[in-house]
């Protein structure tokens, strides 16, 4: 969420594993694989400023251990923006969380707004 904010794309690409297997899941969208996932990020940062990417907050509602290795993380996000900047956006995600040799990493993402 800070490296969001702060326009680090690398570093909040750090929470996903590193996997063909990962996965991103929209409304309307599906991406398979960390580096397309890195993609689909990347032209996101690179077309819209700052202001219109939003200050993004997230609120975890529930945690549901999967097993040693894996867990459910259910919430909700909000992106915070100005009116002349798209407005600002919720919705809901749930993740599921694999624990890595580098930590507890995203294995697979489903955001909706």
């Amino acid at each position: 969420m800070s490296s969001w904010n702060a326009g680090d794309l690398t570093g909040f690409l750090d929470c996903y594993e590193v996997s063909p297997q990962t996965s991103y899941l929209t409304s309307d969208r599906i991406v398979l694989g960390y580096w397309e996932i890195a993609e689909m990020y990347a032209e996101r940062f690179a077309t819209v400023s700052a202001a219109q990417r939003g200050m993004l907050s997230m609120s975890l509602t529930r945690v549901v251990p999967l097993g040693a290795e894996h867990a459910l993380a259910i919430g909700r996000y909000r992106l915070s923006r100005d009116q002349q900047d798209g407005g600002s956006g919720e919705g809901v995600f749930s993740l599921v969380l694999r624990k890595t040799a580098q930590g507890w990493r995203i294995s697979a993402d489903h955001t909706s707004a």
